[in-house]
């Protein structure tokens, strides 16, 4: 077993010195023929971010669940065993009714907390797009710009002044 895992060590070191040399690199954005390596150019850069669809479905999933199980502890009863071989048995239809009620409303609002900091990440990547898309070198229009506006500004005084 020891050296199965060694053997998988190994592997997995060789592997990443493949894939940081000959897949991960930004010059090969887009240029890589094969569509595997490809996707794991794209998925070892996070070019896309799974997190978003993978909260959804366990949301879905929970939500489910408890609508669900309570809908079985309607129906179910706890056996609670007292002192001298007594039995008591209750109802869970009230735990199966606030599961079912309060069980999709709590995950709900969490989910919503964590989808407010994904999209608020999402949303600042998109900023920062557009910010670095829209920086460019150093230009010379805004100092033309300003010498264009001095021009007339000094014409007008010049046309204002009294001659003499």
């Amino acid at each position: 077993m020891d050296t199965l895992i060694i053997i998988g060590i190994l592997l997995a070191v060789a592997a990443t010195i493949f894939l940081y040399i000959k897949v991960m690199p930004k010059k090969y954005d887009g240029k890589l023929e094969n569509k595997f390596l490809q996707f794991l150019h794209d998925f070892f850069n996070f070019k896309t971010f799974y997190i978003e669809a993978l909260t959804k479905f366990v949301f879905v999933l929970l939500t489910c669940a408890c609508i669900f199980v309570g809908f079985m502890l309607l129906f179910g009863k706890i056996e609670y065993y007292g002192y001298f071989g007594a039995t008591f048995e209750q109802s869970t239809f009230l735990y199966g009714l606030g599961l079912m009620i309060l069980g999709p409303l709590v995950l709900r609002v969490t989910y919503e907390f964590v989808m407010m900091a994904i999209l608020l990440v999402q949303n600042v990547i998109a900023i920062n797009r557009k910010m670095k898309a829209q920086v460019s070198p150093i230009s010379t229009a805004p100092a033309e710009k300003v010498e264009e506006a001095a021009e007339p500004a000094a014409e007008s005084t010049a046309e204002e002044a009294p001659e003499e």
